[in-house]
């Protein structure tokens, strides 16, 4: 019994800081790009990639930890997850690419695919919340 409460609380106090630290990301790279770095845009360009990705990191950990949480019934989580993590990493690729913008840009099919994830989070999210499974597919187009 005292293992499952302390792991219980263990669990709540992850979910509260990556909450927490979710929200502290961008007001603190906001006041970072205000106060540090008020001249240099190449180092303004720095920072916010830094903030985006850590941003990313603690949001994709919340999803994954909120679909620990739900065990089975958040199967439906895991593309949401594996969506935002595929998003993250068009970009990363779109803004550390060197080259002329040109289409399609090299980190555009990342952003493809996490449609993808996207839409089975949809799918398979609204699959368990009514009598009618079949309802869901139109919330995926």
């Amino acid at each position: 019994m005292r293992a499952a409460v302390s792991r219980h609380r263990r669990r709540f106090g992850m979910t509260a800081a990556l909450r927490a630290t979710s929200w502290a990301i961008p007001a603190g790279g906001a006041v970072w790009l205000q106060l540090v770095i008020p001249g240099s845009p190449s180092a303004a360009s720095n920072v916010a990639v830094i903030v985006v990705a850590l941003l990313f990191l603690t949001l994709i950990g919340r999803v994954a930890l909120e679909a620990v949480k739900r065990g089975r019934r958040g199967a439906g989580l895991w593309p949401l997850a594996g969506g935002l993590l595929l998003w993250a990493a068009g970009s990363a690729v779109l803004n550390s690419s060197a080259e002329a913008a040109s289409f399609p840009a090299p980190g555009e099919w990342l952003f493809l695919a996490a449609y993808v994830g996207f839409s089975a989070f949809l799918v398979l999210d609204r699959a368990g919340a009514s009598s009618n499974p079949g309802g869901g597919w139109l919330d995926g187009v």
